[in-house]
């Protein structure tokens, strides 16, 4: 079938290009130039309601064509910016850069000026062709405003615009009788580097899409249903890649910027792009699945566009199906449509015949594995720590996107929300790993994990006694006390670390549908400060259902979960007056009766930090344990017995050029214990101390000593890249003690 698009220019001489897109040959051709006013080359360009005339934003103009045919355009009028005398005279750079046409009666046509002289608005109404008759208002912004791009809700009742010069969102309330617009209120960026250019309202209302020019990247808000206003989320997506992806330019930092942000035709998809400023660096355009509501399940991915994109990256979906979307070039003058299939974009034609596909390339994204657990009666607690601690939980500590780890143990069953229920209501056990990539839990290196031949029959057999419940959250934000450190950082050695992140109390949320947004103006405006003035309060961590892989877990696939962190000391005021005083106030005890659907709060104890290398001597202690040995043979564990007198473990920690260290770590089981590293040269093994070792802890005096002793690298394995000196060397004693977070002796 063949469809029709027209094109405008950035630049004079003014022209309207008709393009006939074939989507079953998959060509594109250029079929009509239309020659227009020389001096009013179309920036941004929309049909009206019935697509009968065209309005453009026409350098100091707003001009009017009227369509008969897709290669018959004929110009109507041009319309000057009457806002303010200064904004249409030549020797000024204020220019008509968008214009926005009211699908829902009265038609009219809404026009933003830019850069000086930009500080109104332009309402024009049309007349029974359609056709611009008159300008009616010009409504104010403020004199440093800039719109660049705005949406009308659903129903037309209210218009959101995106102000890149100013900062900020507007939001303004139109006449229904007139179409004239009234002021409802303003909001701020983020960031002072954001500078909003485009916004891209879901048609249920609920959620806006804020694209933020300066600031690369999509801020999400929800719509309160109460005021009409939008209220950040805090959730960002990136629409350039990270400043560590290869291939990324890093050496200016405004060599992006990113371009407009569009609906598929079903909503069910987001797409937005990004522009480079150097010809010889891609722009790129990014795709998003979208749920029932508008809020964002996952980035589906973010792919170089052919070139800079020049002025305009701007990506337009037909409006007939998701399968096509245009994407406007104008670097080298190109039109390109785009296939979306299986979730799959591909460049399908480039004015001539061509076909790329492009392989995704995923922003980071980092979150949260967060996983409860309770294990059955029959699996003996000893067991399942020493799995835990000494096997799972190092291997996940070992992939490069997994940052943390720390297990807690419930400290709430006397609480009397928690009286009476049976413990799969009320696991006991709680893990989480900061990830620094959660798309990385989709990759080889972590699925691995758990096929035949890796995963050892221990973990199998231990895993079938556990419910375990397991999901995954995309990091939200974070606020600290003054000098906190997180509990990774801390020496356990210290008296000091005692003090901090003993207490994680854990709160689960979902909301009634469209109750975003009271929910997160709850939370900035009153709770989360009212939470930090509780006694002991040290971080707050929000996080959220990830948009970027499904869970596995997840209560309803369509329900998005939001997860809250708190951490605190040991002595804390949890369940104290101040504790109190933030769940009962007037607006909680609202947010607790019509916005929050279920909670579930959760209050543990910090029981175990995990380092990328088994550690745990103590749980070795017990003699009911039976040696390990992984699947690799890189790792085993010896419980102490009557043979051994003191339990040790065997295993590897990786270094940060990539190179493996075999380790044997064995004596006291008391984490803090006094260490002593045993160094041989490489043309021997670790064997060379098995004598020492039994004399010396032959002395009873020496008990309260830990020994660890490793293979120099090179001797068991490949030396690594690095060219071996007595400072790498050094430097690999250094990472043997930071993996087995073995305390730096006191001053």
């Amino acid at each position: 079938m063949k469809h029709h698009l027209m094109i405008g220019t950035w630049t004079p001489p003014g022209a309207i290009f008709t393009v006939e897109f074939d989507d079953e040959a998959l060509t594109l051709k250029l079929i009509k130039r239309t020659p227009i006013p020389q001096d009013e080359p179309i920036s941004w360009m929309t049909f009206d309601h019935a697509k009968k005339n065209i309005y453009g934003a026409a350098m100091k103009k707003w001009s009017c064509f009227t369509v008969k045919s897709s290669t018959e355009i004929i110009h109507h009028s041009s319309h000057p910016m009457e806002h303010d005398p200064m904004a249409s005279k030549s020797d000024t750079n204020t220019r008509a850069i968008f214009c926005l046409a009211a699908k829902k009666p009265p038609y009219c046509l809404y026009g933003n000026p830019f850069y000086d002289h930009a500080s109104h608005g332009n309402v024009f109404s049309v007349d029974a062709t359609g056709s611009l008759a008159s300008n009616i208002q010009n409504y104010s912004y403020f004199p440093k405003a800039g719109i660049h791009g705005m949406v009308f809700d659903q129903s037309e009742t209210y218009l959101y615009s995106a102000d890149l010069r100013g900062n900020k969102i507007w939001t303004h309330k139109k006449d229904p009788a007139t179409g004239t617009l009234e002021l409802v209120g303003e909001l701020d960026a983020p960031d002072p580097g954001d500078h909003p250019r485009w916004v891209e309202l879901h048609p249920s209302g609920h959620y806006l899409y804020v694209l933020m020019e300066a600031g690369n990247r999509l801020g999400v808000y929800v719509i309160d249903e109460k005021t009409h206003l939008p209220v950040f989320t805090q959730i960002t997506y990136p629409l350039v890649p990270p400043s560590n992806y290869a291939g990324f330019n890093t050496e200016c930092p405004k060599m992006y910027r990113s371009d407009v942000v569009f609906l598929s035709h079903s909503a069910k998809y987001l797409f937005a792009t990004a522009r480079s400023n150097s010809r010889d660096v891609t722009g790129y355009i990014a795709a998003f699945a979208l749920g029932l509501n508008g809020e964002i399940l996952r980035q589906i991915c973010l792919n170089p566009t052919p070139t800079s994109g020049g002025h305009s990256n701007a990506v337009s979906p037909c409006d007939w199906s998701d399968e096509w979307l245009a994407l406007t070039d104008d670097q080298d003058g190109w039109v390109e449509m785009y296939r979306w299939r299986d979730e799959f974009l591909g460049l399908a034609v480039l004015l001539v015949s061509r076909f790329i596909h492009y392989s995704f390339k995923m922003a980071a994204a980092p979150g949260l594995l967060y996983v409860t657990m309770q294990p059955r009666p029959n699996l003996p607690f000893n067991e399942f720590t020493d799995w835990y601690n000494n096997e799972h939980g190092p291997l996940r500590l070992r992939l490069d996107f997994v940052a943390n780890g720390f297990r807690g143990r419930a400290i709430d069953f006397d609480q009397p929300q928690n009286k009476g229920k049976a413990p799969e209501e009320l696991p006991e056990w709680v893990a989480y790993y900061d990830c620094t990539d959660v798309n990385g839990m989709t990759t080889e290196p972590y699925t691995v994990l758990r096929k035949e031949g890796v995963r050892s029959q221990r973990e199998i057999d231990v895993m079938s006694n556990i419910k375990v419940d397991r999901r995954i959250f995309d990091f939200v934000e974070s606020r600290s006390a003054t000098g906190f450190k997180p509990a990774e950082e801390l020496d356990p050695s210290q008296p000091e670390t005692s003090k901090q992140g003993n207490v994680i109390l854990a709160v689960c949320i979902t909301l009634h549908p469209g109750k975003e947004a009271e929910f997160y103006r709850w939370l900035k405006e009153e709770h989360l400060d009212m939470l930090s003035k509780i006694p002991g309060w040290l971080r707050t961590r929000r996080f959220i259902t990830s948009s970027k892989i499904p869970n596995p877990n997840n209560r309803n696939d369509d329900e998005i979960e939001y997860l809250t962190i708190h951490e605190f000391g040991p002595e804390n005021g949890i369940g104290g007056p101040e504790h109190q005083a933030a769940q009962n106030t007037p607006f909680s005890k609202e947010i607790k009766e019509h916005t929050i659907k279920t909670i579930i709060r959760r209050t543990y104890k910090l029981h175990y930090t995990f380092g990328p290398a088994p550690r745990d001597l103590a749980i070795l202690e017990n003699k009911d344990l039976k040696p390990f040995e992984s699947c690799d043979k890189l790792t085993r564990t010896i419980p102490a017995s009557p043979s051994t007198s003191w339990p040790a473990i065997e295993s590897f920690i990786t270094t940060p050029d990539k190179t493996d260290i075999p380790f044997r770590l064995e004596g006291n089981s008391d984490p803090n214990a006094p260490t002593i590293v045993l160094s041989n040269c490489i043309l021997v093994e670790w064997g060379i101390w098995n004598s020492f070792i039994t004399t010396f802890f032959s002395n009873p005096a020496n008990k309260k000593y830990r020994i660890l002793r490793y293979h120099t690298r090179g001797r068991t394995n490949n030396a690594g890249s690095t060219p071996v000196t007595m400072d790498l060397l050094a430097d690999d004693i250094i990472a043997l003690l930071n993996a087995l977070r073995i305390p730096k002796p006191r001053p």
